[in-house]
């Protein structure tokens, strides 16, 4: 009976882990590895190799780094395990990656693109609103706006016609341009319900669009949405 036992303990040291025994291991070894993310590389050669040596899988010849890519990627187990299939799982996981990062660089570049677009927008209500007021002191002075032909021009140097008392510019630093080099482009009369429109045509230079294209003057200013509040009015249009 004793020889029997003894024949039998050995039978089974000589078969080695079973495959719940295995992967137990490779969890474990795993574990240990994911979570020392300091770990050297040759300790962790050192553990993945200990490990398959319980198993009784071939010895480990990769480097460091593959063994941190197969824990970035959720694949320790099957490189302790010596699967087969491991370097077409992380193909796999690397197609992955690349596609989930495409969408993040998508995702990203789209923010920035709307995000451009709104710092856009403030800068013009905030240049517009800035020519609106210039205006208006223009208008003290000359009891009406600049006429058509005169234009924007008439803000920072006297028009034709006026005499040294009411001209009494200029009355801008600069006539601003849109974010896009472009002057502003003025009304009179407006065709939007203002008596005069100052405006940009945006990034196209051209009537209508959306987005950076949009058309954006003194008559579409959408205040609470660029969180500019409108400046105070000192004549009734």
């Amino acid at each position: 009976m004793k020889r029997l036992l003894l024949l039998t303990a050995i039978f089974l040291t000589a078969c080695g882990p079973s495959e719940k025994e295995k992967e137990e291991i490779a969890i474990i070894t795993c574990n240990i590895i994911g979570e020392s993310r300091n770990m050297d590389g040759a300790v962790r050669i050192k553990e993945i190799n200990a490990a398959r040596e319980k198993i009784g899988e071939h010895a480990f010849l990769g480097s460091g780094d593959v063994i941190k890519d197969s824990v970035e990627y959720g694949l320790c187990k099957e490189l302790v395990l010596n699967d087969p299939d491991y370097d077409d799982k992380v193909t796999t996981a690397l197609e992955i990656e690349l596609a989930r990062l495409k969408v993040v660089k998508a995702e990203r570049l789209e923010t920035e693109k709307r995000e451009a677009v709104k710092e856009k927008a403030r800068r013009v209500i905030s240049d517009i609103r800035q020519v609106e007021t210039a205006l208006k002191f223009y208008r003290v002075d000359h009891y009406h706006y600049p006429s058509q032909s005169q234009g924007l021009e008439a803000l920072m140097s006297a028009p034709s016609g006026s005499t040294i008392a009411q001209w009494n510019g200029p009355y801008l630093s600069k006539l601003p341009t849109d974010p896009w080099g472009v002057q502003y482009q003025y009304s009179n009369p407006g065709t939007h319900g203002k008596q005069v429109e100052v405006f940009t045509l945006g990034l196209d230079n051209a009537q209508g669009g959306e987005g950076p294209d949009k058309d954006r003057g003194n008559w579409n200013f959408v205040d609470r949405a660029t969180k500019i509040p409108p400046a105070p009015s000192i004549f009734k249009d």
